[in-house]
C-alpha cells in the first residue's frame, strides 16, 4: 500500500506541476491572431475598408483597455475576464464583417476560388485554439505553434488562389492540412491526460494496481487536471469557484489516503 501511494503521489505531483505551468498572456496571444483574421479579410477582399477601420478600432479600444488595467501593475480575474468578453465580441464582428456578403464575397467574388468549407473549419479551429488559451490548456509555446500553423495554412490557400482557380486537388490537399491541424490542436489541448497514461501503466505492469484501479485512477486523475484548468481560466462565478475547489480537496483526499 506504501509503495502504491507514492507511486500515485508522484504521478499527482507531476500532473499538478504541469497543470500550473505559467499560462500565456492571452490577451497578446488573441490580439495576434484577431489582427491576422483582419489581414486575411483585406488580402482575399471579404472586408471592405470601412469594414477594416471599425475592426482595428475595436483591437485598439481592447489595447487601452488591457493598459489601463495593467497600469497598477495588476490584472485581477474580473479584468481578465472583461478582456476576454472584448476579445470575444470582437472575435465575432470579424466573423460577420467578412460573411456579410459586402466586399468581395457579394456579387464580385471569383467564385472558383472560394471555399466556404475550409473557411469555416478555418474559424472553428481558431475558436478552439482560443478556448485552449482561455481554459488554461495550451500554453504559450503550444498556441504560438498552433497559430503558426493557422498562419501558413492560410499562406497556402492565398499561394493555390493566386492564379485564380482553387482546384480540386488544392481543395483536398488544404483539408487535409486543417485535418492536421486539427489533430495537433486536440492533441495540444489533451496533452496533460496523455503525460498521466504512461505512468499508470507503469503501475499495472509492476502489479501496483489492477486495471480497474488504473481506470478509475486515470479518470481521477483527468477531472483533477480538469478542475485545475476549469480554476486557471476567466468568468468563473464565486459559487462555481468555491463548489470545485471542494471537488477539488474531496478527490486529492481520496489519491492521497
Amino acid at each position: 500500500m506504501r509503495t502504491r501511494t507514492l507511486a500515485v503521489v508522484v504521478v499527482m505531483m507531476a500532473a499538478v506541476a504541469n497543470a500550473a505551468v505559467l499560462r500565456p498572456p492571452r490577451a497578446k496571444v488573441r490580439d495576434r491572431a484577431q489582427r491576422e483574421r483582419i489581414r486575411d479579410g483585406i488580402q482575399d477582399r471579404s472586408l471592405t475598408p470601412a469594414e477594416t477601420a471599425r475592426l482595428r478600432q475595436d483591437q485598439l479600444r481592447i489595447h487601452e483597455m488591457a493598459k489601463d488595467f495593467a497600469s497598477d501593475g495588476v490584472v485581477t480575474p474580473a479584468e481578465r475576464a472583461k478582456l476576454e468578453a472584448a476579445q470575444d465580441a470582437a472575435s465575432g464582428h470579424i466573423a460577420k464583417e467578412r460573411h456579410d456578403l459586402q466586399g468581395a464575397v457579394g456579387p464580385t467574388r471569383n467564385w472558383r476560388v472560394w471555399d466556404p468549407g475550409v473557411n469555416q473549419r478555418q474559424w472553428n479551429q481558431h475558436l478552439r485554439i482560443a478556448q485552449g488559451i482561455a481554459s488554461g490548456a495550451l500554453t504559450a509555446e503550444e498556441a504560438g505553434e498552433l497559430i503558426s500553423m493557422e498562419a501558413k495554412i492560410r499562406q497556402m490557400e492565398q499561394a493555390m488562389k493566386s492564379d485564380g482557380v482553387l482546384t480540386v486537388a488544392e481543395r483536398k490537399e488544404l483539408h487535409a492540412a486543417l485535418k492536421a491541424a486539427s489533430e495537433a490542436i486536440f492533441s495540444f489541448k489533451h496533452d496533460e491526460e496523455h503525460r498521466l497514461r504512461p505512468f499508470i501503466v507503469k503501475l499495472v505492469d509492476g502489479d501496483k494496481l489492477t486495471r480497474v484501479e488504473a481506470r478509475e485512477l486515470f479518470a481521477q486523475l483527468a477531472r483533477l487536471l480538469e478542475i485545475v484548468r476549469l480554476l486557471g481560466g476567466p468568468g468563473i462565478s464565486p459559487e462555481r469557484r468555491v463548489a470545485l475547489e471542494k471537488e477539488f480537496a474531496a478527490l486529492a483526499s481520496q489519491l492521497f489516503d
